[in-house]
C-alpha cells in the first residue's frame, strides 16, 4: 500500500511553496493560471485526494451529530440522561467552532436515520 499524497509531495515534484499547490487546489488568488494548471495536472497524476477530515480539523470546524432514540414517549426512561448530557456538551462548545445537530428516532427507525445522515454527508 502506498504513502498517501500530500501537498508538500506536490510541492517539492514541480519545485514550488506549499502554499502555491493550496492555492492552486483550492482555487484561492494569488497564482497565476498556468501555474494553477500545472499543480492540478500533477495533483491528479500522483493520485491526490483531499483530505477533508484534516482539513476540516485544522481549521477546527467540526460537525457533530448526535443520533440518539427520542427522549419522549418509548425512549424517556432510558435515553433522557444522554439527552441532557447531550445538551449540556452543546452549551459548552456553542463559541468553540463545533456545530451540532441532533437526529431523533423512535422505535425501530436507527437505520432510517442513519441512513438520512449518511445521504446528507
Amino acid at each position: 500500500m502506498s504513502a498517501r499524497v500530500t501537498m508538500k509531495d506536490i510541492a517539492a515534484e514541480l519545485g514550488v511553496s506549499i502554499n502555491t499547490v493550496h492555492k492552486a487546489l483550492t482555487g484561492k488568488a494569488g497564482v497565476s493560471e498556468s501555474v494553477r494548471a500545472k499543480v492540478n495536472t500533477k495533483a491528479e497524476a500522483m493520485g491526490y485526494h483531499r483530505n477533508t477530515s484534516a482539513s476540516s480539523l485544522r481549521r477546527k470546524d467540526i460537525n457533530l451529530v448526535f443520533c440518539l432514540p427520542r427522549a419522549s414517549r418509548e425512549g424517556a426512561y432510558f435515553f433522557r440522561y444522554l439527552w441532557e448530557g447531550c445538551n449540556r456538551f452543546e452549551q459548552e462548545v456553542i463559541d468553540r467552532g463545533i456545530t451540532v445537530e441532533r437526529v431523533e428516532f423512535g422505535v425501530g427507525g436507527y437505520a432510517d436515520a442513519l441512513e438520512q445522515i449518511d445521504e446528507r454527508l
